[in-house]
Order: structure tokens, then C-alpha cells, then sequence
């Protein structure tokens, strides 16, 4: 009885080692292929710890030219220095080498979008295509289909949003918008409102509520939003974006520090504040503004002596700091150390002859000492270089009564009265004229 038929099995197993040869062949070609250069980077000019950050990653690149990873870190870093340039070609080569990053082609997008909008579309779009879940590249795809008045565009970007990030603020506002630019008030205003409640310190919903009442009519409402928009600090205009911020987070040069050490006194925050701003102080003694702002810092803290010191050490680096000189003499005050801050405020009106705050200050300085007749010379030139400031007449009268000068203070007296009735005028004539013109 013959066998049966034997499959042959050698084909088989030539097309196993065919395939695992070509796989062998694009890992080598992959290896192989020639690794692009860092960038040179023109570091002149640079603070000494922004240069530093950045050779490190330098290094770390050409350690691993063909990391993407590394390759977008060092723009990131770059991008947070302003220096865009540069951190696009590496986050060109970033986007190239980790395709399954969406942040490289978005902040190429970003990077892009105010000089070359076509480009920054395509590159938002790439970070689209790469992230199901991120909702910033739609949203920014949105946000350009707006300027150009693309409604429907942007409202089919911003509902794809919705189904990832359905109370994002952003995009709520965003929505507002488009239904406002529709003439739709009344879709309008309840999402503005939304927009508004999920971030609150947002100026652009307020400003836009406030324009959406406005044209129903409803002045009192408009005017409210509009006061509540105009009261909110400097930067409520720009939206949280996680990425920026990471690559913020890269920063070293002094002037982030500050920021985020401002950032957290507003927030009350005093020791966080002095925590950002001593390491940076102690690598920039030179700068006074640091130094003044730190000084400020444990002052509000209550460690006045700290806070001398600190002026102190700035000084010595630069003595011609007249903003120093004038800080040291109110924390000399603080301290009760009347000669001592009569000292600092002398240097610093030697610096600043019209100054007027800093003569108002060596007043008190010479007042508390008991020299009544240099804190009424110095009080006087306050009121010379600053007539419009009411506390410095007032003053003047308790000084001068105290000094027997009935007749100069009286003098001053009148003058006062006769200013209160000159504002109290000017204020009914502005009410007269707003009853009269109510448009």
C-alpha cells in the first residue's frame, strides 16, 4: 500500500526565514538609517541655568538619536524659552520618529498657528488622528474654524469634544460663541453661563455674556459681566492647556520663577512663594527686582530681620538699586529702627529725588525719631510732586498743629475744604449730565 502524499515542508519553512529576514532587514535599515543632528543653538545671552538645562538635553539626544521622546523633550524645553524656532525642528524630528505621540504635531500647531494657519491645521490634524482621547487638538481645530467663520465646522469639532470632555469650559464657551455669532441669544447665554461657572476666573465668557445682554437690551446684566470681566487680573484671557504647561514646567530662567512665586501670594500662598524664589535668589543676588520681590515676601511672613538681610546682600551687588534702598527703609521701619531707615530712604532719595512715596516714607521715619521739623520738609515735598494725594495735606495739619503752626495748618484746612467742594460739584455736574443723556 503506498503512503499518502507528504506535504512538501520546506516552502513553508523558506517563507518563515523570507519573512523573518525582511523583518531582520527594516530593524537594521531602522538602525542604520542616519540620525539627524542636533540643532545648533545660539545660547549667547541665555540665563546660566537655562544654558545648562539645555545641553543637558543636548547630550541626552545625541546619547539617543533616535528617541523621539528625547527629541520632544528638547523642544519642549526649547518652546518654553522662546526659542521656537529651534524647538520646531526637534519636534519635527519628535513627531517623526513616535508617531503615536499626538503632543509633538500639536505644539508644532501651536508654535505655528499665528504666522501660518494652513500649516497649523495640518499639524492639529495629525494630533487628531493620533489621540482618541485628548481633546485639545479638537478643540484648537475648532477654535480655527472659528476665526475663519466656519460655524458648522467648528461646532461639528467642538461636539466630537463634547463626547470626550462633556462640561470641558472651554468648550462650552467655545459653543456659546458659535451661537452667538448665529444671533442665537437664547442657546447663547446658558452655556456662556456654564462656561462661566467651571471657570470662573475665565475673562472670555464674562465678556461674552456681557455682549449677549447687551444686544437683548438688558443693560443693568450686560454692564454687571462687563465690570466683573474688566476686574479679573492680567492672563484671564488664556485657557488652561496641559501641554504648555508641561513644557512651562521645563523652565528655569528667573522671570517663571517669579511668575509662579506672584502666582501663589495671590493665592495667599507665602511659603510656597518663598520657597520658589529662594533657590533662584541665591543663584541671583545681582537682580534687585528679585530681590526686592523676596524681601516683600518674608516681610509678609514677619521675618522682618530676613528680609534685611536679603536687601542687604542685594545692595552689595548693586548699590545704585534705589528700589532696594527705598524697601530697606520700610522694613527698617518695621523694625522701629528710626535711624536706620532714615539712612536707607536718604540713599534712595539721593537716587530718586522725586520720590514722591519714599518722601512721604521718611516722614513717618523722622516723625517717630522726633524730628518734626525734617518730617514736615519732606511731607511738603510729597505734596509738591503728588498735590492729587489727599493723605498728604492731612498729615501735614497733624504735624503742624502739633508744632504750635496754627496759622499754615488753617491754611491747609481751607484748601481741603475747598477741594471737597470743588469734587462734590464736579461729581453732580457728571450726574446731571448722565440724567440728561441717557443713551
Amino acid at each position: 500500500m503506498n503512503e499518502p502524499h507528504a506535504t512538501p515542508r520546506f516552502p513553508r519553512k523558506r517563507q518563515w526565514l523570507a519573512a523573518l529576514a525582511l523583518a531582520l532587514l527594516a530593524s537594521v535599515t531602522w538602525l542604520c538609517w542616519p540620525a539627524r543632528p542636533v540643532p545648533p543653538i545660539r545660547l549667547e545671552g541665555l540665563d546660566p541655568e537655562v544654558r545648562s538645562a539645555i545641553e543637558k538635553a543636548q547630550s541626552r539626544v545625541r546619547r539617543f538619536p533616535k528617541s523621539g521622546r528625547i527629541w520632544g523633550e528638547l523642544g519642549l524645553l526649547l518652546y518654553a524659552h522662546e526659542l521656537s524656532q529651534d524647538a520646531q525642528k526637534c519636534l519635527l524630528e519628535a513627531s517623526r520618529l513616535d508617531s503615536s505621540d499626538f503632543r509633538w504635531p500639536y505644539l508644532l500647531g501651536v508654535i505655528v498657528e499665528p504666522v501660518d494657519r494652513d500649516s497649523a491645521r495640518r499639524h492639529f490634524q495629525t494630533a487628531v488622528d493620533r489621540t482618541a482621547s485628548e481633546p485639545l487638538p479638537r478643540i484648537r481645530l475648532a477654535e480655527l474654524a472659528l476665526d475663519g467663520h466656519n460655524l458648522e465646522l467648528a461646532e461639528h469639532y467642538l461636539k466630537e469634544v463634547q463626547q470626550i470632555a462633556a462640561n470641558d469650559p472651554r468648550v462650552l464657551f467655545r459653543l456659546a460663541q458659535v451661537q452667538f455669532l448665529r444671533g442665537d441669544n437664547a442657546n447663547c447665554v446658558p452655556l456662556a453661563e456654564q462656561a462661566s461657572r467651571r471657570a470662573p476666573g475665565a475673562r472670555g465668557p464674562l465678556e461674552l455674556l456681557a455682549a449677549a445682554h447687551g444686544r437683548m437690551q438688558q443693560t443693568e446684566l450686560a454692564r454687571r459681566f462687563a465690570d466683573a470681566a474688566r476686574q479679573l487680573p492680567p492672563g484671564s484671557d488664556r485657557w488652561f492647556d496641559p501641554v504648555i504647561q508641561q513644557a512651562n514646567e521645563t523652565r528655569r530662567d528667573p522671570i517663571w520663577f517669579q511668575f509662579l512665586a506672584q502666582k501663589a501670594q495671590e493665592q495667599r500662598d507665602i511659603p510656597q512663594a518663598i520657597q520658589l524664589l529662594e533657590p533662584v535668589w541665591k543663584h541671583h543676588k545681582e537682580n534687585p527686582l528679585l530681590a526686592e520681590q523676596l524681601a516683600k515676601l518674608w516681610v509678609a511672613a514677619r521675618n522682618f530681620d530676613r528680609s534685611a538681610d536679603i536687601l542687604m546682600q542685594g545692595l552689595q551687588h548693586r548699590p545704585e538699586a534705589q528700589n532696594l534702598w527705598r524697601t530697606l527703609g520700610s522694613v527698617r521701619l518695621l523694625q522701629e529702627d528710626w535711624p536706620k531707615s532714615i539712612e536707607a530712604y536718604h540713599r534712595a532719595l539721593l537716587l530718586a529725588p522725586t520720590d514722591a512715596a519714599a518722601h512721604e516714607d521718611v516722614s513717618f521715619a523722622f516723625e517717630q525719631a522726633g524730628d518734626l521739623e525734617k518730617a514736615i520738609h519732606h511731607l511738603y515735598e510729597a505734596l509738591r510732586l503728588r498735590p492729587d494725594r489727599i493723605e498728604i495735606p492731612k498729615r501735614l495739619i497733624q504735624l503742624l498743629r502739633q508744632t504750635g503752626e496754627t496759622h499754615e495748618s488753617e491754611r491747609l484746612e481751607r484748601e481741603l475744604e475747598q477741594r471737597s467742594v470743588n469734587a462734590t460739584g464736579r461729581g453732580e455736574s457728571r450726574s446731571l449730565q448722565e440724567s440728561s443723556n441717557p443713551g
